[in-house]
C-alpha cells in the first residue's frame, strides 16, 4: 500500500544545513467529486520540472513555522475557462483521493470570462468541514502564460502569512494566519486541461 501511494523524490535547493529531500504523494483526483470534465493526470517530475495537470502532489513529512516554501510557477497556456496554481497547508492525516475537509490555500488565479467580476487575481480560502470562505483576495494581478512567478512563502511561529510573487509582496492583513500548529504542503492545479510546471522548489 506504501509503495502504491509513494509517488516522487525531489531534491531541493539547499539551505544552511544542507540539501534537504522532499517526499511527495501523488493525490488522485477526488472519487467524490462532481466534476463532470477531465480529471487530468498524474503529476510528473522531469529535470527539476513538476508538471501539475488536474492531479496534486502532496509532502509525506509535516512541518511547523518557521518555515519558507520557494518556487518558481510557470503557466503553459490560458486553455480553460479559468484556473489556478494553489499552495495548500494542511492539518497532517488527511486522507488521499477525497475531498479535503481542512485546508488554507494560497491561490493564483487566472479568469477568461470575467464572469459576475472574475478576474485574474490572488487568492486565500479556507475550508473547514462544510464551511469553505475567501479570507484574502487581491485583484488585479495579471497572470501571463509562460511567465515566471517567484512565489516566496514564509510562514512565522504565530502563523503568519508573508507572501511575495516576484519580490512584490502581497497585502495580506495579519487577521489572515495559518491556524495549524503543523501542516502537510500539497500543491494543486485548476482546471484539469491547465499545465502548470513548478521549478526550483525548496522548503526550508
Amino acid at each position: 500500500m506504501y509503495l502504491a501511494l509513494l509517488g516522487m523524490t525531489l531534491m531541493l535547493v539547499g539551505c544552511a544545513t544542507g540539501p534537504r529531500v522532499v517526499v511527495w504523494d501523488r493525490v488522485p483526483f477526488p472519487k467524490d467529486s462532481d466534476w463532470p470534465s477531465s480529471r487530468g493526470e498524474p503529476a510528473t517530475m522531469k529535470e527539476n520540472d513538476l508538471l501539475l495537470q488536474g492531479q496534486d502532489v502532496r509532502t509525506l513529512r509535516a512541518y511547523a513555522p518557521p518555515v519558507t516554501i520557494e518556487c518558481d510557477v510557470v503557466l503553459e497556456s490560458r486553455s480553460a475557462s479559468d484556473g489556478s496554481f494553489d499552495l495548500y497547508f494542511l492539518p497532517a492525516g488527511q486522507p488521499l483521493g477525497v475531498n479535503l475537509r481542512q485546508l488554507t490555500k494560497f491561490r493564483i488565479i487566472y479568469s477568461n470570462t470575467g464572469d459576475y467580476g472574475s478576474l485574474d487575481r490572488l487568492e486565500i480560502d479556507r475550508r473547514d468541514g462544510d464551511k469553505s470562505s475567501v479570507v484574502w483576495t487581491e485583484s488585479p494581478f495579471k497572470v501571463e502564460a509562460g511567465k515566471v512567478y517567484h512565489l516566496k512563502a514564509n510562514l512565522l511561529p504565530a502563523g503568519k502569512l508573508n507572501i511575495s510573487i516576484n519580490d512584490v509582496e502581497a497585502s495580506i492583513p495579519n487577521t489572515v494566519s495559518l491556524p495549524y500548529r503543523s501542516f502537510q504542503v500539497q500543491l494543486g492545479s485548476w482546471q484539469p486541461t491547465n499545465r502548470w510546471h513548478v521549478q526550483n522548489l525548496s522548503i526550508h
